[in-house]
């Protein structure tokens, strides 16, 4: 699980839980693949020339493998593999790169086209529809001031939201009512994410402030400019 490839390389059943990180392991894969092929020179200028036509020429090959023409690994859990599901990252590249009306009716198109039938679920299926032609004609949305700090902090968290929950969701639930155990759940989340994030930015300020004067422009000119400052009006 530590390597990032259990979606491959683990059980073919999911009894010890290392099955519910698929979807860390599938973004790290994609993410890393898209890297090296954005890596190729002769590749982003081709994408740069021709950016939406690019995106359906990286779309059409996955669906080989989102419709189950070529099916590679069990069928038992083929959901949780980076090839199967990488059409939805290209499927977004194509919605960020469409510009125009025709561009975005044949995206909308795709998704309607492609979502239906792939979970087998049909109320996830119909939200990840009309979010995704949501994204198409509503690049923004206006939202009250009150609500942009919790929204930024939501979406901020959301990858540590998933990665907690496998934890405290099923105790939670069990001993709260549901709307009662979701909300802790984010919240605890939201926590996880929090300290994540200022742990290493406090570790680093605590160590910088012990360096001799020396050696903190070697650390970090920010954090010695941050230092000074406090120094100076404290």
């Amino acid at each position: 699980a530590l390597t990032l490839t259990n979606n491959y390389t683990g059980s073919s059943w999911r009894s010890d839980g290392r099955w519910q990180y698929w979807f860390f392991e599938v973004f790290v894969h994609t993410l890393l693949l898209a890297s090296v092929v954005m890596a190729v020179p002769a590749v982003r200028r081709l994408e740069r020339r021709i950016p939406f036509l690019f995106a359906l020429l990286l779309l059409a090959p996955l669906l080989v493998f989102r419709f189950r023409w070529w099916d590679l690994g069990d069928h038992y859990n083929y959901l949780f593999r980076t090839h199967t599901v990488a059409w939805f990252f290209v499927l977004g590249w194509a919605i960020q790169r469409a510009n125009g009306t025709w561009q975005r009716l044949l995206v909308c198109g795709l998704g309607i086209a492609i979502v239906p039938n792939f979970f087998d679920r049909s109320q996830r299926e119909i939200f990840i529809v009309l979010g995704l032609c949501l994204l198409v004609w509503l690049p923004s949305l206006p939202v009250p001031r009150a609500f942009h700090r919790p929204i930024f902090g939501l979406a901020s968290a959301s990858m540590w939201i998933f990665l907690v929950h496998w934890q405290v969701w099923p105790p939670l639930d069990a001993a709260l009512k549901r709307e009662a155990a979701f909300a802790l759940t984010l919240a605890i989340g939201v926590a996880a994410w929090w300290t994540a994030s200022h742990a290493g930015e406090l570790l680093q300020e605590v160590t910088f402030t012990r360096c001799r004067p020396w050696a903190r422009s070697l650390i970090s000119p920010k954090l010695e400019r941050r230092w000074r400052t406090s120094r100076r009006y404290s």
